[in-house]
């Protein structure tokens, strides 16, 4: 063997053994990867979340409807713009007269992702609590109108309902209803006042 045919054979094993690494990490670190809760089947049958699912893979950023017709279904964010709303536009559609034609953008700012509210009606609650722009966090609650999401950092779900979730009932035409904010589920008072 000459000179050059050894040094080509010692880069292609030293590559192989950097790839075997590589692939070894990789796997631990989905399987260490916090992930979210498995959420019971509803009455569809349909596992919202299945960790060994076929054809399925871990992604980024998901949202999980938690009440009424929205309940177990499951929303892919990943980095794009999502705007919720009973608009027809909205890639999440919900379909409830407190939520506005577009309540709220959900967006990517640099690692993390944000809930902005769009000058709603009723306004956005996150954990209770109305919010202007709030970072998520894994299983942070979002309110838009009667309608509940739980954010999911990572997820292997196995369904992606946005812009499949258009649900019958309010229409995008119907006029918000005003309520007040001590009256929405998990509604918590905050005072923003400054002291003195």
């Amino acid at each position: 063997m000459t000179l050059f045919e050894l040094i080509f054979i010692g880069i292609a094993l030293l590559i192989s053994v950097l790839l075997l690494i590589m692939l070894v990490l990789k796997r631990q670190d989905r399987d260490t990867a916090p992930g979210p809760s498995v959420i019971p089947s509803g009455d569809s049958g349909r596992k919202s979340w299945n960790p060994n699912a076929p054809g399925g893979s871990e992604k980024r950023n998901w949202l999980v409807g938690r009440t009424g017709n929205l309940t177990h279904r499951t929303f892919y964010l990943g980095q794009r713009t999502i705007t919720i709303g009973r608009g027809v536009s909205n890639p999440i559609q919900v379909a409830n007269g407190k939520a506005s034609r577009v309540h709220c953008r959900i967006e990517t700012i640099g690692e993390g992702i944000q809930v902005v509210d769009m000058n709603s009606a009723n306004g956005t609650l996150v954990n209770g609590r109305v919010i202007q722009r709030h970072f998520l966090k894994h299983g942070d609650e979002i309110n838009v109108g009667d309608d509940v999401f739980v954010f999911h950092e990572r997820g292997n779900f196995t369904q992606d309902d946005t812009l499949g979730a258009k649900a019958g009932g309010a229409k995008a035409s119907d006029t918000t209803r005003m309520v007040r904010p001590e009256l929405m589920p998990g509604f918590e008072k905050t005072d923003f006042s400054e002291e003195e």
